[in-house]
């Protein structure tokens, strides 16, 4: 994830429906190319982030910054079957885009290849769910989005079928597309994803990378005006970041660590702790843990 262009930034997000708290101050950084896993029982939170993600949902409170996003492609949990063809509908979905006829046709032969769907006169209404999942996430990918959101896009499917969508989701990731998934699939959370974050009741109670890069990861503890705080969570390198008041708690990769407390000290803030993130991690488990 080195050196890679942040392209969504959330702090503080939060979001309510009459009393009920649904999300409770998320904040987490999506770098370009990376492929982000959220995961929770259902009625965790995890299908209204991604809908918030996307602009379709409001955010009650806190920021949500998109500067470095053209497009975003969303694929739901469950896609309608209509009286159309897969080319028909997918045609009908380009022109809402605005997409130039020649250019959306061409996309959409594209997109068949790579999902192994014949382009035939049959009709949606008539497709299993491997082929309604195929053509639910073809929509979401006619823009060539720089960010895509899924929502359990393997879930229900036959083991051919999924390892055929893991090979173009790979594909994308290769290209530089970021993913975001909502997802339970151990294939997708081990295999896929470079970060873990975990909801539960609306929170997010747990995030992880990579093995090698975790040891490298810095846990930084900054103090000082809120805005200044709230400015440093778009900093390159930071995975992770929750501001309180006048208090800021990153994770920042190894590699901008240096640079981070820089930024952090021209902005007005004060360092109060610096800690490797594998080593906070080891003493908050001591602390959990008291020897007998």
């Amino acid at each position: 994830m080195e050196h890679r262009e942040i392209l969504l930034s959330l702090t503080e997000v939060t979001k309510r429906f009459a009393r009920i708290t649904v999300l409770d101050r998320i904040s987490f950084n999506v770098y370009s190319g990376e492929t982000v896993a959220l995961t929770g029982y259902n009625g965790s939170g995890k299908s209204t982030l991604l809908r918030i993600i996307g602009g379709i949902t409001p955010v009650s409170y806190g920021v949500i910054r998109r500067e470095a996003i053209r497009t975003i492609g969303y694929a739901p949990d469950r896609f309608p079957k209509l009286k159309y063809t897969s080319v028909e509908y997918l045609t009908f979905m380009g022109n809402i885009q605005g997409i130039p006829n020649d250019t959306l046709q061409q996309r959409i032969r594209e997109l068949h290849e790579w999902f192994r769907l014949p382009r035939s006169s049959n009709r949606i209404v008539n497709f299993s769910k491997g082929m309604l999942q195929k053509v639910n996430l073809m929509q979401a990918l006619l823009s060539s989005p720089d960010l895509l959101l899924l929502d359990e896009p393997l879930s229900g499917l036959d083991v051919g079928t999924q390892g055929e969508l893991l090979d173009v989701l790979r594909r994308l990731q290769s290209e530089g597309t970021a993913i975001v998934v909502a997802t339970h699939e151990e294939e997708i959370i081990h295999h896929l994803a470079d970060r873990n974050i975990h909801l539960q009741h609306g929170r997010i109670v747990g995030a992880a990378e990579a093995a090698a890069g975790k040891a490298q990861q810095k846990r930084i503890i900054c103090s000082g005006p809120y805005e200044a705080l709230v400015g440093l969570s778009s900093e390159n390198g930071v995975v992770e970041h929750q501001v309180d008041h006048e208090q800021g708690r990153y994770v920042v990769s190894g590699a901008y660590a240096d640079r981070f407390i820089l930024k952090a000290i021209q902005a007005g803030a004060s360092i109060a702790e610096v800690t490797s993130l594998a080593a906070a991690k080891e003493e908050n488990v001591s602390d959990a843990h008291p020897p007998s």
